[in-house]
């Protein structure tokens, strides 16, 4: 069973380009061709290393095998991201990842976690008790629509 908890400061730099890695891998396992996938590359986190972010990591046996990001907006908390190891999806560890980065928006103060998601992942997050509160165009393809999710906090 994958542990979940957040990165230390001084520790999050070492991991932001495994994570960045498994990020790629992730997203993959939805067919996306090399171009989208290069273009999605550029749009992942330069940094984990910012004030009022917190990178969650899950590991099993010291290995990461999924992460999120959250991020404190003030009146809310924002998902940055959220992957899982490919070969370890369905098990579990999508739903801990969600349920911490809850846990950690309750304890920034917030009442609601929003983000957007890939339209392959929103029947995951609908089931785990998010719904759908608006859509917006995705900055990697015009035609995509992307729907932007929310999880009331307590």
């Amino acid at each position: 069973m994958a542990t979940v908890h957040p990165l230390a400061s001084d520790e999050v730099e070492a991991f932001l380009e495994p994570l960045r890695a498994l990020a790629l891998r992730s997203k993959a396992t939805w067919g996306y061709d090399e171009e989208f996938l290069e273009a999605f590359a550029t749009t992942l986190p330069t940094s984990l290393d910012q004030p009022g972010r917190v990178t969650l990591v899950a590991e099993e046996d010291d290995v990461v095998v999924g992460f999120a990001i959250v991020d404190d907006r003030g009146d809310h908390a924002w998902l940055e991201d959220l992957w899982v190891e490919p070969a370890l999806q369905r098990q579990g560890i999508g739903r801990r990842l969600v349920e911490e980065a809850a846990a950690t928006s309750a304890r920034l103060g917030v009442l609601r976690l929003e983000w957007e998601s890939d339209p392959n992942a929103e029947p995951f997050y609908l089931a785990l008790g998010a719904r759908r509160i608006g859509v917006v165009r995705s900055t990697l393809d015009e035609g995509r629509a992307l729907p932007v999710m929310r999880l009331d906090v307590s």
